[in-house]
């Protein structure tokens, strides 16, 4: 009647339901809410906040903390985030100023100090969080997870990895339990190699060489998008063998790179990259060097 839309009615409608709980018994306010956060995707940073302050009037706050922790969980934009997190920040610190102005207790006193423990747990888990909404945005993006990466140093490869790595027969790895989300070769962002590379380093730092050469033998048998990106693991292998002075296993990755025959390819599919790996000059170039190198005299 007022010429508002759809959409803008629905919205007035989550403002007031969420503003005045003790007032609505007929419905069930959590549900309208949640239809809208499903219905309209440009407001669910701001549905989130009503909802978890529809149980913030009702003195519910645990039950508010799951809203936003699940938000949080959820939503596949930074900007959503941003404005859900910056909303559960203050609710927290609202709490601890109530708990602080209250008359000197035991009780309080522990209340308090616990929310300022879920508060600083909060700011602290504030990159993580970030990470996660920009990867359920776009899981294939291996430049992201190269700084998640960063910020779980020894542990990342533990419990986040960006690797499918199902059927490695490498026991830490199946003994951890992956959280794994899937980078597939095809839609990849940026150079999967890497990832890849950055995968079997993470067993090097740590003198597990066996480790590293599964993991290098799995990305040798991915069908990345180009050739160069299948060399550029075949020459990583290479020269982690070098580094370690195992002069006779580099020669034996480079010759196993480099061993399958031109004319033997070109009557396999030609869309599999490993079919055209002959044409790379930069693995042909560092095969070459080792095979001229003596392994005495200090290969590498």
């Amino acid at each position: 009647m007022e010429g508002k839309t759809r959409h803008q009615l629905w919205m007035d409608l989550c403002d007031l339901v969420s503003k005045h709980p003790a007032d609505i018994k007929a419905l069930n306010i959590e549900s309208i809410i949640r239809s809208g956060i499903r219905q309209f995707t440009d407001e669910v940073g701001r549905l989130w906040i009503s909802l978890g302050d529809h149980f913030i009037r009702l003195g519910q706050f645990e039950k508010a903390r799951d809203i936003y922790e699940e938000a949080m969980a959820t939503v596949s934009t930074v900007h959503d985030f941003s404005l859900i997190f910056e909303s559960y920040a203050k609710f927290l610190e609202s709490l601890i100023s109530a708990h602080m102005e209250r008359e000197a207790s035991t009780v309080s006193a522990a209340e308090a100090d616990l929310l300022m423990l879920r508060l600083e747990d909060l700011l602290g888990r504030r990159p993580e969080l970030v990470s996660s909404v920009k990867l359920r945005q776009n899981p294939h993006n291996v430049h992201e997870w190269l700084q998640r990466a960063k910020l779980y140093k020894d542990d990342w490869f533990v419990m986040r990895t960006g690797l499918k790595t199902t059927g490695l027969s490498v026991s830490r790895v199946e003994s951890s339990g992956f959280a794994v989300m899937t980078v597939d070769p095809q839609k990849a962002e940026g150079r999967l190699w890497t990832l890849w590379a950055a995968f079997a380093k993470f067993y090097e730092s740590h003198d597990d060489i066996e480790n590293a050469r599964v993991i290098f033998s799995k990305a040798t048998q991915v069908n990345y998008r180009g050739v160069d990106d299948l060399a550029s693991v075949w020459c990583e292998w290479i020269e982690m063998e070098l580094r370690h002075k195992e002069f006779d296993e580099a020669l034996k990755v480079a010759r196993q790179a480099t061993g399958q025959k031109r004319a033997a390819a070109l009557k396999e599919d030609k869309d599999v990259v490993q079919n055209r790996l002959f044409r790379s000059t930069k693995l042909w170039s560092l095969c070459i060097d080792l095979e001229e190198s003596p392994a005495q005299t200090g290969v590498g």
